[in-house]
């Protein structure tokens, strides 16, 4: 019986995919706020150039009245933005999406700004002559009080999904959470102790919207669901045991969630196949590595994540893909993760072939060792397991670096 499936990538999975990217990047922008215009200015660009948004700008709130001033913007041709008359009082102009956001202290959609019976006549003819559909706007807090508005709009009707809207919320927590770290540090009355808490509660958002980004891998491939996961465990304990910086053991875990992520490109039908994949399938399955690269080569994390996602597959005789490097062409990272990578996908359990185990796996990397795998991760592999007792059933648990949050995004 043929058990293939099917079903394409959701559009709305590459699209939440491509935001998730973004917010990355804003999030790199973050750690280090420096000038506030320059600041709101880069997140606009940012966003807007993710592709999901025709124009964003961010409004100051002016303390002791109702005015909303224009700040920054990205994807606003003129200059005629910076004079628009924006408040958030029960005036005409305060029913706007930005005026709705500040008002409730939350995020605010308009799915159809020709249709919905809340927007005024001067915001749809604004709309109509831009070309937007729909906006959505969210509050930026800091330390308790509104500070600014963020505005977004799209090309098409209902532009706005939830699970969209939740990200952008995220974009608009974390500029507040950065604005407070900025303010905390000019002003100095806060501790050290407070501080650090603050920029852990930070890095562990970053971290969330990393693994989410892995996620999305296990939703269009459910066949291998865990196996990011699982090689980022693994390749934090070989990278312990060769006594690599915490720092650097991070950076591994970071780039073993992600070294797949270019599958988001990978037709579904073909990472689903239960058969043998014909030439063409395979060499579209072997993008992935470019496709993870292009996707992450932008984002400082401060380790070599997308080149852990261009060389997981390349081998020390330059047999692997998709340059063919040879010997220490690629970085120690990466020839981690290859290890990592090779063993759980030969033990782990899979639909369209017998479950080959543990046994198995580690004897290819030690017959490839010196030819194929760097010998320092394999014996430092077949330790984890044969001395540290590692096992895949709890890859978070003896793999998991002292500093879990330390990812230098």
């Amino acid at each position: 019986m043929d058990q293939r499936v099917t079903r394409t990538v959701d559009p709305g999975a590459v699209r939440i995919s491509m935001l998730l990217h973004a917010l990355l990047g804003v999030n790199s922008l973050l750690l280090k706020p420096g000038d506030t215009e320059k600041l709101f200015r880069m997140v606009c660009d940012r966003l807007v150039a993710s592709g999901c948004y025709s124009a964003a700008w961010v409004g100051l709130i002016v303390p002791g009245n109702f005015k909303i001033v224009p700040f920054a913007s990205s994807g606003l041709e003129d200059a005629s933005w910076k004079s628009m008359e924006v408040t958030w009082d029960n005036s005409p102009y305060g029913f706007t999406p930005a005026g709705k956001a500040i008002k409730a202290r939350k995020a605010c959609v308009m799915a159809d700004a020709a249709t919905d019976p809340q927007v005024t006549q001067h915001w749809r003819e604004m709309c109509r002559q831009k070309a937007y559909q729909s906006a959505a706007a969210f509050p930026v807090i800091v330390n308790g009080d509104l500070h600014a508005v963020l505005e977004l709009y799209s090309g098409a009707v209902d532009g706005f999904g939830r699970e969209e809207v939740d990200v952008l919320a995220s974009v608009t927590a974390n500029i507040g959470l950065a604005l407070e770290l900025a303010e905390a540090e000019i002003k100095r009355w806060e501790s050290d102790r407070a501080l650090q808490a603050k920029l852990d509660d930070f890095k562990a958002m970053t971290a969330g919207v990393v693994k989410a980004m892995s996620s999305l891998v296990d939703i269009i491939d459910p066949f291998t669901t865990g196996h990011q996961r699982q090689v980022a465990g693994l390749a934090c304990a070989m990278a312990q045991d060769m006594g690599l910086p915490a720092e650097e053991v991070a950076g591994i875990k970071v780039a073993g969630l992600l070294h797949d992520v270019g599958k988001i490109a990978v037709p579904a039908g073909i990472l689903r196949k239960i058969e043998a994949l014909s030439e063409e399938e395979m060499s579209l399955v072997r993008k992935h590595p470019l496709v993870g690269y292009d996707i992450l080569k932008n984002i400082d994390f401060g380790s070599p994540v997308a080149e852990v996602a261009l060389q997981h597959h390349e081998r020390l005789d330059g047999s692997g893909y998709p340059f063919g490097l040879r010997a220490t062409a690629t970085c120690l990272e990466a020839r981690i993760v290859a290890v990592a990578d090779v063993v759980e996908a030969i033990a782990a359990q899979r639909p369209y072939r017998q479950d080959m185990g543990l046994a198995k796996a580690l004897e290819e990397i030690s017959r490839g060792k010196s030819v194929l795998y760097d010998p320092w991760p394999v014996d430092s592999c077949l330790k984890v397991f044969n001395e540290k007792l590692f096992s895949f059933d709890h890859p978070d648990g003896p793999a998991e670096p002292q500093d879990p949050q330390n990812l230098a995004v």
